[in-house]
């Protein structure tokens, strides 16, 4: 199945070359199927144009912002991890999202 997860969302990106969601469907990917999990550099690189593309997107901006306090950028993450919380007032994880800005959370 990840193969057909492979084919499909690059012919989606091929269709859509400017869709968030199609880089952020390739940032989930490679964060489930990479050695390196949210820390691969494909991740890090399809996150990352997924916020671009679609600066509103909550699932794209909280990966990308857990991804960077993962890797110690946490000025990035709080940018991106507030964003998150005004995107989605109501999110299940805040408790656990207030943790990271607070200083308090784990970084995996």
């Amino acid at each position: 199945m990840l193969d057909r997860a492979t084919a499909s969302i690059s012919r989606y990106l091929a269709l859509r070359p400017e869709s968030g969601r199609g880089y952020f469907l390739k940032a989930e990917h490679a964060r489930l199927t990479a050695p390196e999990g949210r820390r691969s550099s494909t991740a890090r690189q399809a996150y990352e144009r997924a916020v671009e593309l679609a600066p509103d997107d909550p699932d794209a901006v909280r990966e990308l912002g857990l991804l960077y306090y993962g890797d110690g950028e946490v000025a990035r993450a709080t940018v991106l991890l507030q964003k998150y919380l005004s995107l989605v007032p109501d999110a299940a994880d805040r408790n656990l999202i207030q943790r990271y800005l607070d200083g308090r959370g784990s970084t995996e």
